[in-house]
């Protein structure tokens, strides 16, 4: 084959392999997101999505993007004819969560309120009517089927309507299509990015609904005029995954030691060294039927007014115990929780009506503090939330309490971008805005007990709990998930060899100058 012919297959081949688009309006890429600013549009619509909220950005399996904590989302340029009413469309997403509820809105544009097959919201959420598509009504609504998309990774999410029927893709692959010739989609009305429109709204004047927002990270976005084919969708799906869908997942050995750090390998007593670089308080183990393990403390659970729990000691969750307080924090935990406990804490750091409180006992409410409760009502669900602070947040995780087997459980907030965001089992489940640590009053720092009285202590086993004074990332969760309790995998420090060497080479350059 010769040279030219050679070039020519190359260059054909290439072409085949990039990506497909069919009447590209909307091309957003989260490399191109900046915090703080717009998310410029480099599809044929133009312009830029504006944030609402504080959108910024997280990283999840090594993969950077935009991140939605509930509240958070965009608003972009008005949909123009060819996407509303009957007319055809192809959404393309790639998107990450950890957790997913009902209802979570990756791309919307018609409005909520009817009448049916008006709205045009394209979601990844678990319910099996509308949990894929919301067109308001039973007929434009549609389920994933049996191809919901698995929880914990990066899916390329692909929504395609031709006028007479709907199709959801997950991965290059058909997850559920329906026959559907009764969308009639509100013109006018403004793209959105992780919400939906309101019944309220009008064209020009959003009104965003407060409920169905996504929380969860947004890679890429396309908006086409037009359908992508089933081969279309398989091959941007192949064109794109190894950006997303990384064979090894990174992980990172951490930066520094923790400042404090309880192991709870104690055989006998009721107070846990703290190892931690900072040293100091010892860890109590309070009130009744608390046992040790001599790796870990079994709590029993039950009333607050008597059973057992553990009591940190004060200023650690803020780190006023060493100074002005925290700009950034890590918590992190390994439990196990043991049975349905209704509002059982895995951690509470705060105070209460009461103020501080020594032991078990005593009747108090809850007035400012961080937590991270197992089971809210019973349900199963967990839920992350400050209150009582300048800036306060709530997420909850629909079931995601895991009973009987051991759970690594990480909290973080970085002062960069103001998040607190929670990890279980290597997975970045929700996050929210808050206040820093140091806003905290913490001289009630209780590991399975509540700043509510009237809320149950937890039953569950406690391997070890650390804080950190920085930001862990997501890497770095992963390797101390890798690692478990009882292990620190840190940055080598340079060994007297290399600095000796460092310093000739610093040396020699001083000289050449």
């Amino acid at each position: 084959m010769s040279l030219a012919c050679t070039s020519l297959v190359a260059m054909v081949s290439q072409l085949q392999a990039a990506v497909v688009t069919s009447g590209l309006l909307v091309d957003l890429d989260a490399a191109n997101f900046t915090p703080g600013s717009g998310w410029a549009n480099a599809g044929s619509l133009g312009g830029s999505f504006a944030g609402l909220g504080t959108p910024t950005k997280a990283t999840a399996d090594g993969v950077s993007g935009v991140f939605f904590d509930g509240a958070d989302g965009f608003v972009g340029p008005q949909a123009p004819g060819g996407i509303t009413g009957n007319g055809t469309r192809t959404v393309e997403t790639w998107v990450y969560q950890g957790n997913v509820n009902s209802e979570e809105t990756l791309v919307a544009w018609g409005r909520r309120g009817g009448g049916d097959g008006t709205n045009n919201s394209f979601n990844w959420g678990t319910n099996g009517t509308f949990g894929a598509y919301g067109g308001w009504g039973g007929g434009p609504d549609m389920g994933y089927g049996a191809g919901q998309p698995a929880k914990g990774a990066w899916h390329h999410i692909v929504y395609t309507y031709d006028g007479a029927n709907k199709s959801v893709y997950v991965d290059g692959n058909l997850a559920n299509a329906e026959a559907d010739a009764s969308l009639n989609t509100h013109a006018n009305h403004e793209i959105l990015l992780g919400a939906q429109h309101a019944a309220a709204s009008v064209p020009g004047a959003p009104n965003v609904d407060g409920a169905n927002r996504l929380g969860g990270i947004i890679g890429r976005v396309r908006v086409h005029d037009g359908v992508l084919t089933a081969a279309d969708v398989l091959n941007n799906f192949n064109e794109e995954k190894s950006v997303f869908q990384l064979p090894v997942l990174p992980k990172s050995p951490l930066a520094a030691a923790p400042v404090h750090r309880w192991s709870f390998n104690e055989t006998s007593g009721t107070t846990f060294a703290n190892t931690g670089t900072l040293g100091g308080g010892v860890a109590v183990l309070k009130g009744a039927g608390g046992a040790l393990t001599g790796s870990g403390v079994d709590l029993p659970g039950g009333s607050s007014a008597t059973q057992g729990y553990i009591d940190l000691p004060n200023g650690v969750a803020s780190g006023k115990d060493a100074g002005a307080g925290y700009g950034s924090v890590s918590y992190e935990v390994w439990v196990t929780a043991q049975s349905n406990t209704t509002w059982g804490r895995v951690l509470d750091f705060g105070t209460n009506s009461a103020g501080e409180v020594s032991d078990a006992g005593g009747s108090f409410s809850g007035t400012q503090y961080i937590l991270l409760s197992n089971n809210i009502a019973n349900g199963g669900d967990m839920r992350m939330e400050m209150l009582g602070t300048a800036q306060n947040g709530t997420r909850d995780a629909a079931g995601a309490t895991i009973l009987g087997s051991q759970q690594h459980i990480v909290m973080t907030y970085d002062a960069g971008d103001g998040m607190w965001k929670w990890y279980r089992n290597g997975e970045l489940m929700e996050g929210f805005a808050g206040a820093a640590p140091s806003a905290l009053n913490d001289v009630n720092n209780w590991l399975g007990r509540s700043n509510w009285a009237g809320d149950a202590n937890t039953d569950a086993l406690y391997d070890e709990f650390r804080i950190y004074d920085y930001a862990l990332s997501d890497a770095q969760v992963r390797q101390n998930l890798l690692d478990g309790p009882n292990q620190l995998t840190l940055v080598p420090e340079p060994t007297v060899g290399l600095l000796g060497l460092a310093a000739g080479f610093g040396l020699m350059v001083r000289r050449r100058r």
